[in-house]
């Protein structure tokens, strides 16, 4: 269903859907490597007011590739995107009476059009996928974030390395990579998506099952992080 659809808006109105569903269809008429400043905010609106926020003022470029990480497809021309990106694990948010999904766009490009649909599932989710975005700052050289609470971490932004902590059953055991290792790993155990892998790949980098990850960088660097909770 098309919940979206405008040109030369600047941010929108919170777009209140009572229907339950599990994905997002997402679509713009630029390629997805042009996002760049766009935000996207969704929560679950509760009828006794203890409202489950999904993501809060994410950047869109890395809620989508996040989103559709490992299994989703973006489908990318020259002058158009569009990606499914998931919202609840394997089926739709339960909504009971007086309850709905929040969605709004802010720091849209005034010159493009930007589209949401809600993709409905036949069946109901027990669990919700939630958002989490930290921001390595311009000028901090290094930082670390403890990530072993989420189930995936995306990198967007550049960066000199990264050190990894993986918890094994040998012990913590701690690895360092250039952004052309990471990505050269993360190709490795299959996790490029499907579509314009080589545009996409050059501005987001996946991370799995470690438990903390050190930045070192000049510049800022977004790290969002993806977590799937019983649905409460």
């Amino acid at each position: 269903m098309e919940i979206y659809n405008a040109t030369g808006v600047r941010k929108t109105t919170q777009i209140r859907v009572t229907k339950s569903f599990g994905m997002l269809l997402i679509m713009s008429n630029q390629p997805f490597i042009d996002l760049l400043n766009e935000k996207i905010s969704v929560y679950i609106e509760r009828a006794s007011g203890d409202n489950q926020h999904i993501a809060t003022n994410i950047s869109l470029k890395a809620f989508i590739g996040c989103a559709v990480f490992g299994e989703g497809k973006i489908i990318e021309k020259p002058d158009f995107f569009q990606a499914i990106a998931e919202l609840s694990d394997e089926g739709s948010i339960p909504l009971q009476e007086n309850e709905s999904i929040v969605i709004q766009l802010s720091d849209l490009k005034d010159a493009k059009t930007y589209q949401l649909h809600t993709i409905e599932t036949p069946v109901i989710s027990q669990e919700t996928v939630f958002y989490t975005e930290k921001v390595f700052l311009n000028g901090q050289k290094n930082r670390s974030y403890e990530v072993n609470e989420f189930d995936e971490c995306m990198l967007l932004g550049d960066f000199e390395k990264v050190r990894l902590t993986y918890p094994t059953d040998q012990g913590t055991q701690t690895t360092e990579h250039s952004k052309l290792e990471i990505r050269a790993i993360a190709a490795d155990l299959g996790l490029e998506r499907e579509g314009s892998n080589q545009q996409i790949e050059e501005t987001l980098i996946n991370i799995v099952a470690v438990s903390e990850i050190e930045i070192f960088a000049s510049n800022q660097v977004n790290l969002i992080l993806r977590d799937i909770n019983k649905i409460q």
